[in-house]
């Protein structure tokens, strides 16, 4: 910003034009707002993209432990399957054995 408002002022002085007062005085003082609210703007958005950044990291790892979670039920359901599956033989097995 300082760097337009340098290039604004010296091509007024070049020009023969007084840049403390009226009219030039205004357009370095606009530019310099305008460079104000860019460089608001720009911290506002970067703001933002990291709160961003924060929520998909959040949102990951939610997944993971959902993931985690269902991983484990799934562990515990195969367990009584197989375990249902045993009994349901030894039933069987005792039944073909001694039957009734």
């Amino acid at each position: 910003m300082a760097g337009r408002v340098g290039a604004q002022e010296a091509r007024m002085a070049a020009g023969n034009i007084d840049i403390t007062s009226g009219s030039a005085a205004r357009v370095t003082l606009d530019t310099q707002m305008i460079g104000a609210e860019d460089s608001a703007a720009s911290s506002e958005n970067f703001r933002r993209e990291i709160r961003a950044r924060q929520m998909d990291v959040w949102n990951l790892e939610g997944e993971r432990r959902a993931a985690r979670a269902e991983s484990k039920q799934a562990k515990i359901a195969t367990g009584f399957a197989v375990a249902s599956t045993f009994l349901g033989a030894a039933k069987q097995y005792t039944d073909f054995r001694h039957p009734r």
